[in-house]
């Protein structure tokens, strides 16, 4: 009995050859032949001929990523993007402040688009649009627009404050979203206050307005009257 064991084990394996470097070059096989094992599938990073249509696919949306990328083309998936992230319910009860001026410049973009379609709009003579100030909690926007201290401004604000729900309206039609805030047009008259401002520090750097007074005040009077009287010798 012993006998055949031994003889059995000598037609297996040689008595003269290690184990170890039999492992050794089994190993080394089967990393040389990746493609004959049993799965068909090959090694993790041996490129196929099968493995072209997925390599061809893959390729072009990185190239047009990076086109986008470089060129600005906005293909709309990061406003999609980010209109299904505010969306969602999340776990801050408040937007941060990254987030609300990335929604701020994108409602500009849309608003501003909407009041060049629209005719009710056209009454409106040179309306321009400050910023958008989406709140913390993405309930309400305050659009801001610039006012020039005309009888325009009243038109303006008259045919905005009646549009507020038209342009939310055509907001949520172009996101294709219904989870618009709710919008309010509000008059930025910062422009208005410095231009007072100024008037009142040039006022009191060159003084009032002496060219009224006498003859000496219209000759050495304020620089900003200078010719005003000189105009009303030369009528008479």
């Amino acid at each position: 009995m012993q006998t055949s064991v031994q003889i059995l084990m000598k037609g297996i394996m040689p008595v003269n050859v290690p184990v170890r470097n039999i492992i050794g070059s089994m190993t080394i096989h089967s990393y040389m032949n990746p493609c004959k094992r049993q799965t068909g599938r090959g090694h993790a990073n041996y490129l196929m001929h099968r493995d072209l249509p997925r390599f061809i696919v893959a390729k072009k949306k990185s190239f047009t990523r990076t086109v986008a990328q470089l060129v600005g083309v906005d293909s709309g998936l990061d406003k999609a993007m980010l209109m299904l992230d505010v969306g969602k319910k999340p776990k801050q009860r408040k937007l941060s402040e990254i987030k609300r001026n990335r929604l701020g410049r994108m409602f500009l973009e849309y608003i501003f688009q909407i009041l060049c379609e629209h005719d009710r709009f056209c009454g409106i003579e040179g309306l321009e649009l400050y910023k958008v100030d989406v709140g913390p909690t993405f309930k309400v926007m305050d659009v801001y627009w610039l006012a020039k201290g005309s009888k325009s401004d009243e038109v303006a604000e008259k045919v905005l404050k009646e549009s507020e729900n038209f342009v939310r309206k055509k907001l949520s039609e172009l996101l294709s979203s219904h989870n618009v805030p709710r919008l309010t047009f509000i008059a930025e008259r910062k422009q208005l206050v410095e231009q007072e401002m100024n008037l009142l520090f040039e006022r009191a750097d060159y003084g009032m307005q002496y060219r009224a007074l006498s003859h000496t005040g219209a000759v050495l009077g304020s620089m900003a009257d200078a010719g005003h009287l000189k105009t009303k010798i030369m009528d008479k």
